[in-house]
Order: C-alpha cells, then structure tokens, then sequence
C-alpha cells in the first residue's frame, strides 16, 4: 500500500525531498524490494502454490482458510530472512494443513 502511494507521489512530482531520501534508502537496504501487498490485495506466493499442488490434501485445508488466515501464511513467509527460513516455514505450513490443521 505504502509503495503504491509513494510510487504515485513520486510520478506526481509531489514526493519532498526528505521522502525521497526515505525511499532511497530503503531500496538501498532492501526494505522496499521486502514491502508486500495489503491484506486486500495479496496473493499466494508461487512456492506455496506450487507446495498447495503437490499435497491435495493441504490444498483442501487452505480452500477452507478465510481471507486473514491465508495472508497470515502470506506474511509468515514474506517476512522469511533468510531462504532456508522460508522454506521450513514452508514446509511446516504445509504439513500442518495436509492433517487438517491451522499453520501456527
């Protein structure tokens, strides 16, 4: 949401000079390549979709998920640090819906 926002001042011409020191600095740091989609628009990863394919049983238990439980999965991922992290997260997810379960 943020991103957008700061992308339309910017093309606007209305973006200060201390925002854009902001924004510079957080593509210089990696916060802005890290920003993901609001609740009202996030979508399901592809590696989570392509883990939904490969277990039926997790993706019957993710169809079941309202829309704030599945952009908890979404955020528990994005916010990963490291590859290996996002990949246990993963996995565990995963898991976790295939016996039925909530994803902690």
């Amino acid at each position: 949401v943020n991103v957008a926002k700061a992308e339309a001042l910017i093309a606007a011409g209305r973006m200060r000079p201390r925002g854009l020191a902001e924004i510079e600095a957080a593509r210089a740091d990696g916060r802005w390549e890290a920003a993901y989609a609001s609740q009202r628009n996030a979508t399901a990863p592809p590696d989570l979709v392509a883990a939904l394919g490969a277990n039926p049983a997790a993706r019957a238990f993710y169809e079941t998920l309202g829309k704030s439980d599945r952009f908890a999965l979404y955020l528990r991922l994005a916010t990963a640090r490291t590859e290996k992290t996002r990949l246990a997260r993963l996995e565990r997810m995963t898991a976790a819906m295939a016996r039925g379960e909530r994803p902690s």
